[in-house]
Order: structure tokens, then C-alpha cells, then sequence
């Protein structure tokens, strides 16, 4: 599979909640974790994510974190974290490259995912990006800047969507929020 370029325009938002229906959200649990406990403040910030099938059927997951990772919430010592939001083109169709990395998820098993910060030059520094697709291609892209040094705690959640037109096997969510935390030092 070719990689995904993207194309970011730059606007302000204020950060929207993850939203939407799902088939037997309680059949996948996420879990999150930092790579390390600090992370230096223009270095990469890394959050390993587990979605777990936790059903007694298989579910078909992706394996991709570009469109199903959603940041729920951000805060950044105990304040919230407003995303920047860009409008966001692609070379192939985000929905497309969804649906051709779906995996089937046995019952007890799980999916490894990945979440790294890069650099975003309207924040100024390393971003965690979340991304919406949106009816009619019109997908959106919330940088959450973590280039502030602090202590941050990150809620995140899986949901496949709707969008993307998977088959019934596919888990949508979203699941309940995962939350980790992690600093920021100078």
C-alpha cells in the first residue's frame, strides 16, 4: 500500500467529543499507554493503543490509526487543549485505504495501534492529529498540540466510520474512551 499524503488548510475549533452509533460496543475494549512516562518538548509523543475483542464472535478492526484513533479530549495540567482544525485532502481515498486495512480480530484477540506526534507548523511544535470523515470527502484533521511543557492526559477512543461503508463483521464503535497520561518537559 502507498503511503498517504496529506494536505492540510489551517483554521481554529474548538474540540468536538467522538460521536456516532456501533455494533456491540462492549465487544472491543481500548487500552492506551505512553511509550515512556516524559517526553522531551520537541520530541515525537508516542501512545501505544490495544483494541482487545473481548466478544465471543470475530470483528474485523483496521489496522490503520489515520481516521479511527479519536481524541476525545486533551488537557494540559488540568486545562483543555483546543485542536487546531485543517480541512484534509489525500492522494487515494481515505475511505478506500480504511476498508482495505480491516483485519479480522479473533474473539480474545487483539490489535496493536500507534499514535505519534508530529510536527505541525500552525502549532509550533509536535501534534497528535485526529482525523474525521466526513460525508462527501470533506474530512477533517484536529491537531492537538502536546509542544507545551506539562502534564498531559489524553482520552482516546476507536471508531471505524461510518463513511468508510464496511461490512457487518466491522466493529464501529466507538468504544469507550481509553485516558493516558504523560508529561511534557522542556
Amino acid at each position: 500500500m502507498r503511503p498517504i499524503r496529506l494536505l492540510a488548510l489551517g483554521a481554529s475549533a474548538v474540540a468536538l467529543g467522538a460521536c456516532g452509533g456501533g455494533n456491540n460496543k462492549g465487544d472491543a475494549v481500548v487500552t492506551a499507554s505512553a511509550a515512556k512516562p516524559s517526553f522531551h518538548r520537541n520530541e515525537p509523543v508516542i501512545v501505544n493503543v490495544t483494541l482487545a475483542n473481548h466478544g465471543s464472535a470475530p470483528i474485523s478492526a483496521s489496522t490503520s490509526a489515520l481516521g479511527t484513533l479519536q481524541v476525545v479530549s486533551l488537557t494540559r495540567d488540568g486545562g483543555p487543549v483546543s485542536p487546531r482544525r485543517s480541512s484534509l485532502s489525500t492522494d487515494e481515498d481515505l475511505a478506500a485505504v480504511l476498508r482495505s486495512s480491516l483485519r479480522t480480530v479473533r474473539a480474545g484477540d487483539s490489535l496493536g495501534l500507534s499514535l505519534k506526534s508530529t510536527f505541525d507548523q500552525g502549532v509550533g511544535g509536535q501534534a497528535l492529529d485526529s482525523v474525521r470523515l466526513l460525508e462527501g470527502g470533506q474530512n477533517t484533521l484536529d491537531h492537538y498540540a502536546v509542544a507545551t511543557p506539562g502534564a498531559y492526559v489524553l482520552k482516546l477512543a476507536y471508531e471505524y466510520p461510518a463513511t468508510a461503508n464496511a461490512a457487518d463483521s466491522t466493529f464501529k464503535g466507538p468504544t469507550k474512551p481509553a485516558q493516558v497520561s504523560f508529561r511534557v518537559a522542556p
